[in-house]
């Protein structure tokens, strides 16, 4: 019995080896079906979602171009933050710094001279929800906090 049960294992084996080197194992089809792992163009649009800070929640809207640069609004702040470096995207998830706004950088205040927040996201699995993540430094009394935050944003 030990002998068929190891003939069993090295044949599933061998075929597991076979399928995965032939490609049948990947995300990816080559009959021209599509990745399932999110690339740049997956993230190009405006992404509409809310986050809650000091438990008041703010509108958020997330819009990168072809280049992967854009904004990140949040009105009720007001906040505008020019995303002028290109975003990277890396293995399915999209990462990048988010400048301090324009409103904040014109006051020059020494409460945001620390500043200093990443990004990144994912997409689900219909690309149509991005999961965004920030954390780092922002604006307060004595240069800054550490502070992070996560947005649920639907593609519109």
């Amino acid at each position: 019995m030990k002998g068929k049960t190891r003939l069993l294992l090295a044949v599933l084996l061998a075929a597991f080896t076979v399928v995965t080197a032939c490609g049948g194992g990947g995300s990816s089809s080559s009959n021209g079906g599509s990745s399932t792992v999110p690339t740049a163009s997956d993230y190009i649009g405006t992404w509409k979602g809310s986050i809650v800070v000091s438990s008041n929640t703010y509108t958020t809207t997330l819009t990168l171009s072809s280049n992967l640069t854009g904004s990140l609004l949040i009105p009720g702040m007001p906040a505008t933050h020019n995303l002028t470096t290109p975003s990277s995207v890396t293995n399915g998830t999209i990462s990048f710094n988010l400048p301090i706004s324009v409103q904040d950088a014109a006051l020059n205040s020494p409460d945001c001279t620390n500043w200093n927040v990443s990004c990144s996201g994912t997409l689900t699995t219909s690309k149509t929800t991005l999961n965004l993540s920030c954390a780092g430094i922002v604006c307060s009394s004595g240069g800054g906090t550490a502070s992070s935050w996560t947005d649920a944003m639907s593609k519109q």
